[in-house]
C-alpha cells in the first residue's frame, strides 16, 4: 500500500477587484453592495443595482442632508446601503472627497 503525501490546498486567491469583483479595489465581502462598473456611472463606485455614486451620498451627508430624507429621495436605497457607502467612504476619504471635486467643477 502506498501512501500519498497529503498537501494543502492553495487558498482561493481572492479578485482584486472591487467589492463585488468588478472594479479596482479589494473584496470586501460586507461591502458587498458597492460596485464599480465601467461605462456606468463613469466607473465611479456606486450603489449596486441603482447608478447613485457612493460621492453623492457622501456629499449628501456632508451637507447636512439626514439619512432618511437620503432614503426618501432615492426609493430604491435601503439602510443597509448607506451603512455601505458610509464604510466605504471611511475606507476610500480620499478617493472620494476627489470625486466630488471633480463632480463640484463642472
Amino acid at each position: 500500500m502506498s501512501f500519498m503525501k497529503r498537501t494543502k490546498t492553495p487558498p482561493k486567491k481572492k479578485p482584486s477587484h472591487s467589492p463585488n469583483g468588478r472594479g479596482g479595489h479589494d473584496f470586501i465581502p460586507w461591502l458587498s453592495n458597492i460596485v464599480s462598473t465601467p461605462g456606468v456611472c463613469g466607473g465611479v463606485p456606486r450603489i449596486i443595482r441603482t447608478r447613485i455614486p457612493v460621492w453623492t451620498l457622501e456629499r449628501m451627508r456632508q451637507l447636512g442632508v439626514s439619512e432618511s430624507e437620503i432614503l426618501r429621495s432615492f426609493p430604491t436605497l435601503r439602510a443597509v446601503d448607506l451603512v455601505q457607502a458610509w464604510s466605504y467612504v471611511d475606507l476610500h476619504r480620499d478617493e472620494i472627497e476627489q470625486q466630488i471635486r471633480e463632480n463640484e467643477e463642472d
